[in-house]
């Protein structure tokens, strides 16, 4: 009977000792898990929660426009809402309405105004032409002239004074590349992409244009193509980690940061953060976003990155006002 006492309090001992050992590793992955993100921090959260947006910055402040701010799926209707973010302050503020209501736009800056082309005015497949021009000084918009094309999902690119939009969708995703000339009000027919996509990145460095991701109904695309403006022509480079769509992106120095998307359309949301690095032409990953998000924007002031709005919740989205920033060094790769 003595032997059993004693039995019972060491096996009681060893119970205790492998729980709290069980306990102390699932904080210590816990904690892991938080020092992976930790980087990431939270700002103020955006005045009108929308996915889809189109984001610019211009003289250190961001700038959103348009998107979805319902969440029943096809047909809920887009904004015409534009926020400004002021980074040194932590704090919005509204600014005049776009002309026209529209979602899935792209946004650029090109000589001191911010062009949103493209777009729908709803989600669903409902390409719009419509170019729109936004004065940040005046706080005023004038219309140009319509794309070629009614695109939606596009992606637009200021280069050597003209702004060349590439992809987009129509029905399905096109491989079109159009180029407007702003000072003429006059667009002209490049050649096409090799992989057809909407929902891609786009960006210039050193003057080659970087297509990047997206999706058409066949599925998502990891390709990661250039183009030469100057000879007109593309080439292929590395393809990404991790295919995505309904990614954004921005670029800090000779490397492209990809953010958030969705591995298939509408669903399996990822919150990989990875780098590009054109020069040596290899993927990197970078610290996960705290949620996976698709159908964000993002952009990049010095080597801050802010991630702005989207859905945590796969198709049909619900759009979030969460405004996220990772502050990007060669030693956080």
């Amino acid at each position: 009977m003595k032997k059993l006492l004693l039995i019972l309090p060491l096996a009681m001992i060893l119970c205790f000792m492998v729980g709290c050992q069980k306990q102390a590793e699932e904080v210590a992955e816990s904690k892991k898990m938080e020092d992976n993100n930790g980087d990431w921090q939270l700002l103020t959260y955006m005045p009108t929660p929308r996915f889809n947006a189109g984001i610019c910055e211009y003289e250190n402040k961001i700038y959103v426009f348009g998107g979805t701010t319902g969440d029943k799926g096809i047909g809920a209707l887009a904004t015409a809402s534009v926020e400004m973010y002021s980074p040194a302050t932590n704090s919005w503020a509204p600014k005049r309405d776009m002309l026209s209501p529209r979602t899935h736009p792209s946004v650029c800056v090109f000589n001191d105004k911010i062009y949103v082309l493209g777009g729908a005015p709803d989600e669903s497949v409902n390409p719009l032409a419509l170019v729109e021009v936004y004065d940040p000084r005046s706080n005023t918009w004038t219309k140009k002239k319509d794309m070629p094309n009614a695109r939606m999902n596009i992606v637009s690119v200021p280069y050597n004074g003209k702004i060349y939009t590439i992809g987009g969708q129509i029905k399905d995703g096109i491989a079109n590349v159009e180029v407007y000339d702003p000072e003429s009000d006059t667009w002209e027919i490049k050649t096409d992409m090799p992989t057809p996509r909407a929902h891609l990145v786009a960006l210039e460095i050193d003057g080659k244009i970087y297509a990047i991701g997206g999706a058409t109904y066949s599925g998502t695309k990891g390709v990661v193509e250039v183009y030469d403006p100057k000879r007109d022509v593309w080439t292929q480079k590395s393809e990404m980690k991790t295919p995505r769509t309904s990614i954004s992106g921005c670029a800090i120095g000779n490397k492209i940061i990809i953010v958030g998307g969705s591995l298939r359309p509408g669903m399996d949301l990822s919150s990989a953060v990875e780098a590009f690095d054109t020069e040596l032409d290899v993927w990197m990953s970078l610290k996960n976003l705290p949620n996976p998000r698709v159908a964000l924007s993002c952009i990049a002031i010095g080597n801050r990155i802010y991630a702005v709005g989207g859905s945590i919740k796969e198709w049909p989205f619900k759009p979030v006002g969460t405004v996220e920033v990772f502050e990007f060094a060669e030693d956080s790769i």
